[in-house]
């Protein structure tokens, strides 16, 4: 059995990667490819090279895998074009950002994930720290992370210039939101339906009683009402304007007869000529629009939006002890920290709260009652004055 051969480094501004011949002392050896390098049993160079292309021949190289000749943008449209599971706005802002990033780099001479280096990334999250926040780089990053991490995966890049890269420190914690109460949204729902404005009040009432999104209201089927709960379907394809529910996979919620009755007749209400001819139905703008006069008319404050229900089903669900990571797959985050993001403040809320009285008072009163009369220099008990 022939001798390891002895690891010889390479020299210095040399490329030794293809299969050669190398001389350790007097002898010579074979490098055929990594972890294979063999003794050629001689000090001879001419046979060594003999005995060198018998070796080829035998056993040629392992073949290497050659680095992909894809661009950023090429990888952007397959990107862009693959299934992912996004929502109809999430879709929106990924590609956005995608095409930021491809384009900040080709500004910068990069057009192939290989010319994108620490410096080149350096440059560019310095350019965006002087015109948006650090929260906004941070998602940035993470967009073009998810990108040559999928082109890494895909075989369209051999490395992503992102993994030995320390993101961005993440900003602070939002501060906990505070929204309007049960309360304080039936005194606008009330509003509401005093004047004659019947769907926004159906719509509110629907939100509340199922924490839906109102992208999932606007697109909720008939079908999908079953005799105790609402299923979530997710259109099936790729297209720029598919809807998707949330975390795109199917949600199954389970809601009580009254709750299930109010999503009943908003179906009924949204199908109806009055409400498809809002432009866009249910839209954003629309329910501003109402949602300001309410809280006005009544009072409270003008922040009332359809995502505020979001939270106030999660707050009160977990008000109610259900558990958080029951939540969590009811409303359909992927992340438990994420529902705990959810939780909100009412503005009707007791400016101060007195905590219940533990049972550990009690029982705590007498002993720490003498220990309070020991004399803290002499470690005995002081009589009372008066005896």
């Amino acid at each position: 059995m022939a001798p390891t051969p002895p690891r010889t480094p390479p020299r210095r501004g040399k490329r030794t990667r293809g299969p050669h011949l190398y001389r350790r002392g007097a002898r010579w050896y074979a490098y055929l490819s990594k972890g294979d390098a063999r003794a050629l049993d001689t000090d001879d160079e001419a046979v060594a090279r003999e005995r060198f292309r018998t070796l080829l021949a035998e056993c040629p190289p392992r073949p290497t895998r050659a680095a992909s000749a894809a661009t950023l943008a090429e990888i952007e449209a397959a990107y862009v074009a693959a299934p992912h599971g996004w929502t109809r706005q999430g879709g929106a802002t990924e590609r956005l950002r995608v095409s930021l990033f491809v384009e900040a780099m080709a500004e910068r001479g990069a057009r192939t994930p290989a010319q994108i280096t620490a410096r080149t990334l350096d440059a560019w999250r310095a350019d965006r720290m002087a015109v948006v926040s650090r929260s906004t780089i941070a998602r940035d990053e993470a967009c073009a992370k998810r990108l040559l991490a999928w082109a890494v995966g895909q075989g369209l890049a051999a490395r992503s210039p992102f993994e030995a890269r320390k993101p961005i420190s993440a900003p602070a914690r939002p501060r906990r939101r505070i929204t309007h109460s049960p309360a304080q949204v039936g005194r606008m729902v009330a509003w509401a339906l005093a004047h004659s404005r019947g769907g926004w009040a159906l719509t509110a009432a629907v939100l509340e009683a199922t924490g839906f999104r109102i992208e999932e209201a606007r697109r909720l089927a008939p079908s999908w009402i079953t005799v105790d709960a609402v299923r979530l379907e997710p259109e099936a394809g790729a297209a720029a304007d598919a809807w998707t529910s949330k975390a795109g996979r199917p949600r199954l919620v389970a809601l009580s007869r009254e709750s299930l009755d109010v999503v009943r007749r908003f179906v009924a209400w949204r199908d109806t000529p009055d409400a498809q001819g809002l432009v866009p139905a249910l839209s954003e703008c629309w329910w501003r629009k109402t949602a300001d006069r309410a809280a006005r008319e009544c009072g409270l404050p003008e922040t009332y939006r359809p995502h505020d229900s979001r939270r106030r089903w999660v707050t009160e669900m977990l008000r109610a002890g259900v558990p958080i990571a029951r939540v969590c797959d009811l409303v359909g985050h992927t992340d438990v920290a994420t529902t705990e993001r959810y939780v909100v403040s009412y503005y009707d809320d007791a400016a101060t709260v007195t905590a219940p009285t533990s049972a550990a008072v009690g029982v705590l009163t007498v002993p720490v009652a003498d220990v309070l009369a020991l004399d803290p220099r002499r470690r005995r008990a002081v009589p009372e004055r008066g005896r």
